[in-house]
């Protein structure tokens, strides 16, 4: 009763409260007469775009809530003195941009001057980490997608298969929102489900330090993406380009000869007035679809239905349905180039904004994503039509609804219904008659390509989520600006996985397995409920800062779990809904007129991917298998994160940011081996919150913008990092749970730890033609080393691959053409075309070569080198995937009305 009471609460607050944060600013500060500082009481403060405005009190002091991000122009005036105009303020989102006037007394009517405000390089109320990226920044700079510009940032790294990272955390601990609603997939905790286009984003907000109590479900950082909005007249912009991989390196990722059209993307944005509505309705418009074939391929030597029989003397297998010996003299093997890693995708947004009156402003925005990609197998790249296609598309509607009551307080509503879905499978029907038996393959003696045979499985995953948020904010005087609401979310998953059975004996056609065997998984419309209800409040003194707050957390994913681990096959039990508060605070005081100290501390909690919870829903054992368990009792993860920072202004254009960070991790999840009863009783795995982590950096940061007459730019990004957890050993968690032993703590470097990580970024350039430069470096990844011959018990990850390190170039040049404008631009991404190992052998710490030859590792092979199709060890060894992407030219046009 207790639950169900949990599950209504959300909805009663939906019918009965009517607020939500939004993604706004505020604006703020004093006006004075400019001769004698008095303050001017009732002087008019207004902003031109919007029509909003205040009016300053007995201190002169005047507030603006609820501006979007963007520029603006505000508009100073008062009786008997000159009106200031300043433009180009910028408004940045959950930030209050101080506004210090002075008018001077004026004897003619209706003088006016105008000044260009300049954005502060330092924030006095930044009590956390945060770095805004504003559209401009965006488009100066040699990227393909918005994630490029957060790999950027401080305390950001890339994992080895690519995935983000922020403070040594998960690549799932990341939440993603747009416009201030998330938009993860479900079923990875976090990841995120649907892009937005470069050409579409007004501002990116990267939150990794500890974050406000209004951020929740994310324990390492915020991701924010602020979206265009139509203007007052009809702007747009058409962008087409294309280009290959232009490398040394063909022999390793055996791309075709010459240069091709490898890639190809076409994106443009539409916005302004909708006709007819006077202005009043404004719509933006944002289409890109993208073409890639990658740069891993492979050769068609082989089909999926070829044959092979290595148990015979001599051996026999075909090459495309004939026989080797016929490949010997009269025909040639074939050497038809596969792309291994193609992707095709396809993002649009499209946004409305009405004003019915000038208090209220409601949008509605609708995203669509669709990919299809294909992952490349290793193994399959002589034989590459045997691979299966993954396919995922996702859909959102998003209505916001922002109040304004007054000057000092306005409330939002957003509500949204995102579906999104993804299919793994060679051929949609699982019993085509295009599969192949697994019995054409006979007696293959491994560590080398695949002669035939093709992928059989099939993934099928839905979800769809209800999600709404409620804020309100009011400012209490000059000092609370105060912050509540409430965030509902509920998903429902389903998911089937099965693989098709052909083995040409048992099963002489593809077969899907029966549902209640343990080689086919299906559950359908599983519930989990996420509801948060926060309170926080910025209070802004004259000589510090505080940003405070708590939230209640509330996760209830419905299913059923093992309650006794030696007991599996016993009953089970419903899962229990889990609560969690957390405190959040931040400090921010001045050491100097523009140097700012903070320092914040917090409590974070996140429910791990959802999919884990799920997996194998019956909990059956296969014969001679070791199955893997979900387990719908799991608690939230959860990290206690502390920082101290510094901010420093160095003169009128430089600036730099200085943080160290601590974090805390714990109820990390993590699988785990269990053999119960008795030794002749078979093992399982599950999921449970028993692993754990911490996180120690140091992040350096220098901007240098640009002045009026100085047209370099650039930033330096550094970071300083040990990010290490538990040393995992799933087997031992059974001999501790008989024993009543705690598992010891011994820490070892994380998969994905980079001790330095040094970023920058170089622009120069005028309104008509320009360059910029995007580098980074970063020390190697851990991995465990192997001694060939050695009875040495080796710690995992003691050991670093090489270091990492790519520049990008961007180059333009702009021509006018009347209303127009026409620009054409060359992006070369790893310019020095440098060799990047993400993955190496264990023998030798490179991917370069290794210590197999000495291993006899090939020595059924040896024997038969020189046959056709057969391939050596160093083919078998030359392993693309493990390196990043070679250097690669674009070129292209954009015209923008």
């Amino acid at each position: 009763m207790m639950a169900t009471r949990y599950g209504l609460l959300p909805g009663l607050l939906l019918m009965l409260v009517v607020p939500v944060w939004a993604q706004t600013g505020k604006l703020a500060g004093y006006v004075r007469d400019a001769e004698t500082g008095q303050p001017l009481i009732g002087a008019t403060v207004y902003i031109e775009e919007t029509g909003q405005g205040a009016v300053t009190d007995a201190q002169g002091y005047y507030v603006v809530l609820n501006l979007r991000p963007g520029l603006y122009t505000v508009r100073f005036s008062y009786v008997g003195y000159e009106t200031v105009r300043y433009t180009d303020v910028r408004i940045v989102s959950d930030q209050t941009r101080e506004l210090e006037v002075r008018l001077r007394p004026s004897v003619v009517a209706g003088e006016e001057v105008v000044i260009t405000a300049q954005r502060p390089l330092v924030q006095r109320d930044l009590t956390s980490s945060r770095k805004t990226v504003v559209a401009e920044e965006i488009q100066a700079l040699p990227v393909e997608s918005f994630l490029d510009v957060l790999a950027l940032q401080a305390g950001v790294n890339r994992g080895p298969s690519g995935e983000l990272h922020i403070r040594g955390g998960r690549s799932t601990e990341i939440a993603y929102l747009v416009d201030g609603l998330s938009v993860g997939n479900p079923f990875n905790a976090n990841g995120l489900a649907t892009e937005v286009a470069t050409n579409a984003i007004q501002e990116l907000t990267v939150v990794s330090g500890t974050f406000n109590a209004e951020y929740g479900q994310a324990m390492s950082g915020i991701v924010n993406v602020v979206t265009k909005e139509g203007g007052e007249k009809l702007e747009g912009t058409f962008s087409a380009y294309a280009g290959d991989y232009l490398t040394r390196h063909e022999d390793i990722f055996y791309l075709p000869p010459g240069i091709q059209r490898n890639t190809t993307t076409i994106e443009g944005t539409l916005g302004g007035p909708v006709p007819l509505t006077g202005k009043k309705v404004r719509f933006f418009f944002s289409a890109r679809r993208d073409q890639s074939d990658g740069h891993l391929w492979g050769i068609r030597e082989h089909l999926p239905s070829d044959s092979a029989n290595f148990n015979v003397n001599p051996w026999y297998y075909e090459i495309q349905g004939r026989p080797w010996t016929a490949y010997v003299d009269s025909l040639p093997v074939p050497d038809e180039r596969v792309p291994m890693n193609p992707r095709t995708s396809s993002n649009l947004l499209l946004k409305l904004t009405a004003r019915p009156f000038q208090t209220l402003k409601v949008e509605y925005t609708h995203m669509r994503d669709r990919a299809r990609t294909r992952p490349f197998a290793f193994e399959y790249r002589f034989n590459p039509d045997g691979v299966v296609t993954y396919r995922d598309w996702s859909r959102n509607h998003a209505l916001h609804l922002t109040h304004t009551l007054s000057s000092r307080t306005f409330y939002t509503i957003r509500l949204s219904y995102a579906t999104h879905s993804f299919r793994s499978y060679l051929y949609e029907n699982p019993t085509d008659p295009r599969y192949v038996s697994d019995g054409r393959i006979v007696g293959f003696p491994g560590n080398q390509f695949l002669f035939g045979g093709d992928q059989k499985g099939h993934v099928y995953e839905d979800s769809r989520s209800w999600r709404a948020k409620l804020d309100i904010t009011h400012q209490f005087g000059r000092i609370h600006q105060a912050k509540a609401g409430i965030d509902w979310n509920v998903h429902y998953l389903s998911r089937e996985n099965f693989v098709v059975l052909y083995d040409g004996n048992q099963y002489r056609e593809p077969t899907v397995p029966p549902l209640d065997s343990p080689a086919h998984d299906r559950y359908r419309n599983r519930r989990v409920l996420i509801w948060s209800a926060y309170v926080q409040d910025k209070m802004e003194f004259e000589q510090f800062i505080v940003n405070a707050g708590v939230r209640f957390d509330y996760f209830w994913p419905e299913g059923e779990y093992i309650p006794d681990l030696l007991d599996p096959l016993g009953p089970r039990r419903r899962s229990r809904p889990r609560y969690r508060f957390s405190p959040r605070l931040g400090i921010s005081f001045p050491i100097t007129e523009t140097g700012f100290i903070h320092l914040s501390y917090g409590h974070f909690y996140q429910m791990p991917p959802l999919r884990n919870i799920y997996i194998n829903p019956e909990f059956e054992f296969g014969v001679g298998t070791t199955p893997t368990f979900g387990n719908a009792n799991l608690r939230p993860e959860r990290t206690v994160m502390y920082e101290i920072g510094l901010q420093q202004q160095l003169g009128a254009l430089v600036a730099i940011d200085v943080t160290a960070y601590y974090k805390d991790i714990r109820d990390y999840l993590t699988l785990q081996t269990v053999q119960f009863r008795t030794a002749s009783d078979p093992l399982y795995r599950i999921y449970l919150n028993k692993d754990y982590a911490n996180v120690k950096g140091l992040t350096f940061s220098l901007t240098k913008r640009r002045g009026r007459d100085d047209r370099l730019a650039a930033t330096l990004d550094y970071t300083f990092q040990i990010a290490e957890g538990n040393r995992d050993d799933a087997n031992a968690f059974y001999f501790n749970f008989l024993s009543g032993r705690e598992t010891p703590l011994e820490l070892v470097p994380l998969d994905f730890d980079q001790r330095h990580v040094v970023s920058s970024t170089v622009t120069y350039g005028t309104g008509s033609w320009g360059v910029s430069l995007k580098g980074q470096f970063a020390t190697g990844y851990p991995y465990t080393p192997e001694l060939i011959n050695q009875k040495v018990d080796l710690k995992p990850n003691s050991a670093r691959k090489p270091s990492q390190m790519t520049v990008d170039l961007y180059l333009y040049r702009t021509f006018t053409l009347g209303p127009a404008s026409l620009q054409l631009f060359a992006r070369v991404y790893n310019l020095f075309d440098r060799l990047n190992e993400r993955f190496v052998f264990n023998d030798t710490g490179r991917a370069t070569y290794s210590l197999a030859r000495y291993r006899n590792l090939h020595a059924t092979w040896e024997p038969h080198y020189g046959k056709p199709g057969i391939h050596t060890l160093d083919e078998y060894l030359t392993r693309p995937h493990w390196f990043g992407p070679p250097r690669e030219v674009r070129v292209g046009m954009s015209l923008s009305f």
